[in-house]
């Protein structure tokens, strides 16, 4: 779907949210706790998705992966290795957004690490 372009906020945020579902089906024995957590699955989707973009072989993904470096650049609550919740990731995207100041999430998140690296 990523390929095809214009993928909804909505639609990718139920597809990081169906992923951790059917992965946690799918292997719960082999799972801390049984369990893909939400913010695992973000982290691992988003960071595919930003390599896919930054390789030219997508549009530009909706959402950036959030991590402990990204968290802290931002100033933001939201521990993606512990978080299970799509409301607390909702609400960790709606708070990056303000953080961007208008800039997309994919290119404030490029920005900042590209910065990060120069420091």
């Amino acid at each position: 779907m990523y390929v095809k372009g214009n993928v909804t906020e909505d639609r990718h945020v139920e597809f990081i949210k169906r992923t951790a579902d059917d992965v946690s089906e799918a292997l719960a024995k082999k799972l801390h706790d049984g369990r893909l957590r939400i913010g695992v699955s973000q982290k691992l989707i988003n960071l595919h998705l930003k390599y896919l973009w930054a390789a030219g072989f997508i549009q530009e993904p909706p959402h950036c992966p959030i991590d402990g470096i990204i968290r802290d650049k931002a100033g933001i609550d939201y521990d993606w290795t512990t978080n299970d919740s799509i409301d607390d990731y909702k609400r960790a995207v709606a708070q990056l957004r303000k953080v961007a100041n208008g800039r997309s999430l994919s290119v404030w998140e490029l920005e900042e690490f590209r910065r990060r690296d120069e420091e």
